[in-house]
């Protein structure tokens, strides 16, 4: 239900707030968002602000000129680290076609689509997030590389210049409603984590866009430039997403908790390689997907096992898993959709996961991969791409529209990326060739 037109607006005004600042993600996950004087929000909890269709990614229908933006009903938060008399943020809004009609196309509509089949089931999912970015210096405007420190996992460093930056993002993420878990230096110099606590589906997604917006804006108030980018360094760990997900059997659900979790685990297995298209969806994605740096390779599970792409965490009925494979540049709405679904679809067959493995299938001889029937994660965005094309899972998740805009956009990107001539190549083979 919207509130009332007057009732928003005034818990603003009695805030002190000024300004309102509403934040969409377009179909590739950049954030976008327009700013409204809090006089003049009431519109957007009631018929939602104008905006155009056409000019957003993914939204190129003449007929979808004219859009919507509409705020959820839901609490609003403080923007990150804004003084209060003069700006707040919005809980994301949704997108709406001409006479206030829901659009398929509307990546937050997708997931709360995907998220109504959990009633389904009669089974609570809850997510969590542990994000990785980096933290750079800047020379002349521009991001450095090259990181001074030499700070490792959950070292404390005066050296470290990212580290009052990243207490700072963590305190504001509280201000804002947000559960921080922990907060620590990652692996890689210049490399940081934050864990976010649990929450439903929807508020999950909102609270990692609102995550990344609160890294982004206090890194750049510091002087350093922040990325999610999944490898942004030659050598050294990529940053990724580790998705963790807790299932909770309701009244009248036919599964108890463990058995739900095996389902579960085996739709996210089997469904694995489409689903990188979305979970990593850039080029750089795959260059974190790669041995050595503790990114899982493979479509494996285990406990404690050697980069495995899901990991049980304890026992099964704990219902607890950890996908590793996602990167923080994935989509917020459409990658949890679509493990949504994955999962569910694994319950709905009754879906039975592989043997775990617990080796190196690194150090395993090709003959011994092939009898397991262990298979790759997909080499680039290409192979990624390929794969959902025919997945009818994620054509389903999307919708026909999203679903073929994504893969146009995404095919587009590759085409391009695919065409170029690096500087690797002239430099590895000019000299000879």
């Amino acid at each position: 239900m919207v509130p009332p037109q007057g009732e928003c607006p005034q818990s603003l005004r009695n805030a002190g707030v000024r300004l309102v600042q509403l934040l969409y993600v377009d179909m590739l996950g950049v954030q976008k968002g327009l700013t409204l004087p809090a006089r003049q929000a009431a519109c957007a909890w009631g018929t939602g602000v104008r905006v155009d269709g056409a000019s957003l990614e993914g939204f190129i229908r003449v007929e979808e000129r004219e859009m919507r933006l509409r705020a959820d009903p839901r609490p609003w938060c403080r923007a990150p680290g804004a003084d209060p008399r003069l700006s707040g943020g919005g809980a994301p809004p949704g997108l709406y076609a001409r006479r206030g009609r829901p659009f398929a196309g509307c990546p937050r509509q997708r997931l709360r689509a995907a998220a109504g089949l959990l009633d389904e089931l009669k089974l609570r999912v809850e997510f969590s997030f542990e994000v990785e970015f980096y933290l750079l210096h800047r020379q002349a405007g521009q991001p450095v590389l090259e990181s001074p420190d030499r700070v490792g996992y959950m070292d404390l460093s005066v050296r470290d210049a990212g580290e009052p930056v990243r207490r700072r993002i963590a305190m504001a993420l509280e201000e804002m409603g947000l559960a921080v878990e922990s907060a620590h230096h990652a692996v890689a110099p210049a490399q940081h984590e934050i864990d976010l606590g649990w929450q439903t589906p929807l508020v999950a997604a909102d609270h990692l866009m609102l995550c990344k917006l609160a890294v982004y804006e206090l890194a750049e108030r510091a002087g350093l430039h922040a990325t999610f980018l999944p490898k942004p360094r030659v050598g050294d760990h990529g940053s990724g997403l580790h998705v963790r997900m807790r299932l909770t059997p309701l009244e009248g659900c036919a599964l108890d908790r463990a058995a739900a979790t095996r389902h579960w685990l085996a739709g996210l297995l089997h469904h694995a390689r489409p689903l990188c298209a979305l979970t990593n969806p850039l080029v750089n994605s795959y260059k974190r997907l790669v041995p050595g740096f503790e990114a899982p390779v493979h479509v494996i599970w285990g406990r404690k096992g050697h980069a495995p792409l899901v990991r049980v965490v304890d026992d099964w009925d704990r219902g607890e898993l950890e996908l590793r494979g996602p990167d923080p540049c994935c989509h917020p709405y459409l990658a949890l959709a679509a493990l949504l679904r994955a999962g569910a679809d694994g319950i709905r067959r009754g879906l039975v996961p592989p043997p775990p493995v617990e080796e190196n299938v690194l150090e395993m001889p090709p003959g011994e991969i092939a009898a397991r029937r262990i298979e790759a994660l997909p080499g680039s965005l290409g192979e990624a791409l390929d794969d959902m094309r025919g997945s009818g899972l994620l054509r389903d998740t999307l919708g026909e529209y999203l679903f073929n805009c994504y893969l146009e956009a995404k095919r587009m990107e590759w085409d391009i990326y695919r065409v170029q001539v690096h500087q690797w190549e002239l430099e590895q083979y000019l000299p000879v060739f």
